[in-house]
């Protein structure tokens, strides 16, 4: 007989235990790698940073770096919805391709809002939602879909740190 499967709901410590939460200083390298403008000693926060790429010397706007204030409550929520713990032990889990719940989280930050029947591809093809570390050991829970047929491609990424008291999502928006 299988033994089944129990679901594992996220908490602070699963996060902080799954590496959810980020280095603050990674974050900031991958700023000054990708922002093409001037940026302080640190992110300021709720302040949009201009994503730049330069395409034949000019350089043009592909879209903005936020550094936003999150409270705990959130992230757990968004983990919850996104990514299901399968195993707390191995650290296995799967991620729920779930556009009911990103329609009420984007509608909630004011981001622009993805339309049920322009994403069934990227439901598919499990590419709506994504979660992976990237090549500077970043964490990123990753959106991406096409606004309509023909229409604008749209990428969020969020990143999440702490400090001793508050949380933090890096959110990087490529249009």
């Amino acid at each position: 007989m299988k033994k089944k499967k129990s679901k594992f709901s996220w908490t602070e410590n699963l996060l902080c235990d799954h590496h959810v939460f980020n280095d603050g200083s990674e974050l900031y390298k991958w700023s000054q790698i990708n922002i093409n403008s001037n940026i302080a000693e640190f992110l300021l926060i709720d302040t949009p940073y201009p994503l730049l790429k330069s395409l034949g010397g000019v350089s043009i706007e592909v879209g903005e770096v936020n550094l936003l204030p999150i409270s705990l409550d959130e992230i757990i929520e968004l983990f919850n919805n996104f990514i299901e713990i399968l195993d707390n032990k191995t650290i296995f889990y799967n991620v729920i391709q779930n556009i009911e719940f990103l329609q009420i989280w984007l509608e909630k930050r004011g981001l622009k809002i993805s339309c049920a029947e322009y994403c069934d591809g990227y439901i598919y093809n499990n590419e709506l939602v994504n979660y992976y570390k990237d090549d500077l050991g970043i964490r990123t829970l990753q959106f991406k879909y096409k606004d309509g047929i023909g229409s604008t491609f749209i990428l969020y990424k969020l990143a999440f740190f702490k400090t001793i008291d508050k949380f933090f999502m890096f959110q990087i928006q490529i249009y």
